[in-house]
């Protein structure tokens, strides 16, 4: 998984062997908590477990859309 900023600055990556609900969350746990990193908004491919870790981790009230070049080809 990796995380980039909106310059395109990758702000944390890690390999995950697996899918894993618990894997997802603490990837977002990670780029909180110990860099403290100020989340302002998400774009992923909306992965069900991806949205289930921003909602409770980083609360409801930071904005998720789904990424436009995932949504050209689904």
């Amino acid at each position: 998984m990796i995380a980039v900023d909106s310059s395109g600055d990758t702000v944390h990556e890690e390999l995950l062997t697996y899918q894993d609900q618990t894997r997802y969350d603490e990837f977002f746990k990670f780029i909180k908590v110990h860099l403290e990193y100020p989340f302002k908004s998400i774009t992923t491919d909306l992965d069900f477990m991806l949205e289930k870790s921003i909602k409770s981790v980083l609360g409801e009230d930071i904005p998720h859309q789904k990424c436009i070049k995932h949504s050209w080809i689904t």
